[in-house]
């Protein structure tokens, strides 16, 4: 603490202890001290790096409303440096282009290129087109950070 603002710099959690609460509860009484310390102003920052290949494969398939016709397998490997909000816009720009393609095909019967809709490929290629946030440097340092400030 510094006079009336507070710093969280880093709370790093070992991956045995993921998705049990212990950050939560840690962030919770960080809180609750510094509001008891009059600290007027505190931010977080907090790195939960990617998600992992269950993790994209729920996020692919909400995008893709699960049809059948759409390997998510495929788009869950080809984004695993990807952020949520990475792979949303990655389906959107499929959505974008097939939505033009499928407005084509409208005006020439629908049979003339197939079921409408986003395919695997335009997944893949609105993938290729995006940059992932995450490099894999990054990933390497959050690693190295989990090993340094987490407590078994």
């Amino acid at each position: 603490m510094a006079g009336e603002r507070g710093w969280v710099m880093r709370i790093a959690i070992s991956s045995a202890w993921r998705g049990r609460g212990p950050a939560s509860a840690l962030l919770v009484e960080l809180e609750r001290r510094l509001i008891a310390a009059r600290v007027s102003r505190f931010d977080y920052l907090i790195p939960i790096g990617t998600p992992d290949t269950a993790a994209r494969s729920a996020i692919w398939s909400r995008y893709t409303d699960g049809r059948a016709d759409v390997d998510v397998a495929a788009l869950v490997a080809a984004s695993e440096l990807f952020t949520p909000a990475d792979i949303e816009h990655a389906a959107r720009v499929a959505a974008q282009a097939s939505f033009e393609r499928d407005l084509e095909a409208i005006g020439v019967g629908a049979g003339a290129h197939g079921r409408l809709g986003a395919s695997t490929d335009d997944y893949l290629a609105a993938l290729a087109q995006c940059r992932p946030t995450v490099t894999p440097a990054m990933i390497d340092e959050f690693s190295a950070d989990i090993t340094a400030h987490a407590r078994c």
